[in-house]
C-alpha cells in the first residue's frame, strides 16, 4: 500500500470512531433526570420534616372535640353495631310453615264465626206436568243476614234466583228452614231483600254481620270469602269500577277462584262486610270471584229494606276527569256514555257524549255526584238538567226539565 493510501485509510477509520459514553447526549438527559430527582426528594422530606410536628398537635386536638348535637365517629360505629344486631334477629325470623298454619287458622276462625250470618235462599216453582202432577224445580243461591230485629230477619240476596219462584225456602247454617217473603227487588243491580219471620227459629240460627266501609279495602289486603257451605282465603287484586244504569260501583277483584253466581260474601280480617258476590259481576268472564264494595250499594240496599221506591233517570255514565277534559276540551262532569231504551233520559231526547253539568242547580262532577242527587228525589219528580253537546267545533249549553220514573 503506498503512503497516500495509509493516510487516507487512517482517516477514514478516526471518522467512525464511536464517541465515549460520557460525551453521549443520552448520558447527559439520565444524569440531569437523576439530578432532578434527588433535589425533589430531598426538597420533600424537608418540607415533611418540617410540617409533621403540627400536622400531629391538630390531629391529636381534634380527636379531643366535643360534638354538639351529633355524634363522633367511635358513638356512630357503636350505634351501627347496636341497630345491627336487632335488624339480624328480624331477618333471621322468616316465617314457616307454622307461621303459615296459624294464619290460615285465624282466618278459618274469624270465617266460622261468621258463618251464621250466610243462608241458602231457594226460589221453588210448581208447575204440573202431563200427567197432572206437581213437579217443582228449585234455584238457589246464598244471601246473608243485613237485619235482625225482634222477630224479623232481613237478607240480601240476588234477585233473579226467586223473581219468578212461587215460594221461597231459606236454609240457615244450623239446618233450620223458614219460609220467606219477597220485600222489594232490583232489576239493574239484581239484587233482593228476602224477609223471614224468626220467633220459630232458635236463639242462635241465625247472626248479623256488621259492615265495613269498604273504602278502607285496598289491593294487597287479605280478604275471606263466605258463601254457604264454601270459605276461602286470597288477597285484593283489583279495585276497577263498575257501570250501571244511574250509578257506578267499585268492584272489589280477588284471586279466589270460584263461581261469582254462587253469591256470598267478601270480609276483611276483622269479620265485617266489605263486599258482595253478586250484582252483575256474575257477567264478567273471570274465574276468581268479585264482589262489588258494601258501602257503595249502602244507599240501594237500604231502600231495599224499607222499601223505599227508587228514581230512574235512564243513562249509563262516566266521570269527565281533569285530563280528558283538557285533552278534548269538554266541560267537566258526567259524560253519556249509553241512553237506556223507553227511560226518561230517551223520552226527553238526552244523547250519547252530552255531558251533564248540574242537576236542579247542584253541581255534578262525577258520577257519585249524580247518585247522590237522584237518591234525594223520589219517582215522579221533575228536575231540571244542565249540559253541554257536542256541536261542529265546540260544546254548547242546553237545559232541559225530566220527570223521574219508578226504577
Amino acid at each position: 500500500m503506498s503512503e497516500d493510501e495509509k493516510k487516507k485509510d487512517s482517516f477514514i477509520q478516526e471518522q467512525i470512531r464511536k464517541k465515549p459514553f460520557y460525551r453521549r447526549k443520552s448520558f447527559r438527559r439520565t444524569v440531569r433526570g437523576v439530578a432532578v430527582t434527588v433535589i425533589f426528594g430531598v426538597s420533600a422530606g424537608g418540607t415533611f420534616a418540617f410540617v409533621q410536628p403540627f400536622a400531629l398537635h391538630y390531629m391529636k386536638e381534634k380527636d379531643k372535640m366535643v360534638v354538639v348535637g351529633g355524634e363522633t365517629e367511635s358513638e356512630t360505629a357503636a350505634t351501627e353495631r347496636e341497630t345491627a344486631a336487632p335488624l339480624e334477629e328480624v331477618a333471621a325470623q322468616e316465617p314457616d310453615l307454622n307461621d303459615y298454619e296459624q294464619f290460615y287458622t285465624e282466618m278459618a276462625e274469624i270465617a266460622d264465626e261468621t258463618k251464621r250470618s250466610i243462608v241458602t235462599v231457594t226460589g221453588v216453582t210448581s208447575e204440573l206436568d202431563l200427567f197432572n202432577d206437581v213437579s217443582e224445580s228449585h234455584s238457589s243461591t246464598a244471601g246473608v243476614i243485613i237485619s235482625k230485629t225482634e222477630g224479623t230477619l232481613l237478607i240480601l240476596t240476588e234477585k233473579n234466583t226467586i223473581s219468578d219462584a212461587d215460594s221461597i225456602k231459606v236454609t240457615f247454617e244450623d239446618g233450620s228452614i223458614a219460609d220467606g217473603w219477597l220485600q222489594a227487588s232490583d232489576e239493574i243491580s239484581d239484587l233482593a231483600v228476602v224477609k223471614v219471620f224468626s220467633r220459630e227459629l232458635g236463639e242462635t240460627t241465625a247472626a248479623y254481620v256488621e259492615a265495613a266501609d269498604s273504602g278502607e279495602t285496598k289491593i294487597g289486603d287479605p280478604i275471606i270469602a263466605l258463601s254457604a257451605g264454601y270459605v276461602s282465603f286470597g288477597m285484593v287484586t283489583a279495585q276497577p269500577y263498575l257501570y250501571l244504569c244511574d250509578g257506578s260501583y267499585q268492584r272489589i277483584n280477588t284471586d279466589i277462584i270460584g263461581k261469582n253466581e254462587n253469591g256470598g260474601i267478601l270480609m276483611n280480617l276483622d269479620g265485617q262486610v266489605v263486599g258482595i258476590l253478586g250484582p252483575d259481576t256474575k257477567n264478567a268472564d273471570s274465574s276468581t270471584l268479585n264482589g262489588v264494595g258494601i258501602s257503595e250499594i249502602g244507599g240501594l240496599v237500604n231502600a231495599l229494606a224499607s222499601r223505599t221506591s227508587l228514581p230512574y233517570f235512564g243513562i249509563l255514565g262516566k266521570d269527565v276527569t281533569d285530563a280528558l277534559s283538557k285533552e278534548l276540551n269538554m266541560p267537566k262532569g258526567v259524560i253519556v256514555m249509553q241512553v237506556e231504551e223507553g227511560s226518561p233520559a230517551m223520552e226527553n231526547g238526552i244523547q250519547a257524549t252530552d255531558v251533564i253539568t248540574s242537576l236542579d242547580g247542584s253541581e255534578v262532577e262525577s258520577m257519585q255526584d249524580y247518585m247522590a242527587i237522584l237518591r234525594d228525589r223520589k219517582p215522579g219528580d221533575t228536575i231540571s238538567v244542565s249540559l253541554w253537546r257536542k256541536g261542529k267545533s265546540e260544546y254548547k249549553e242546553t237545559k232541559v226539565n225530566i220527570t223521574l220514573a219508578k226504577r
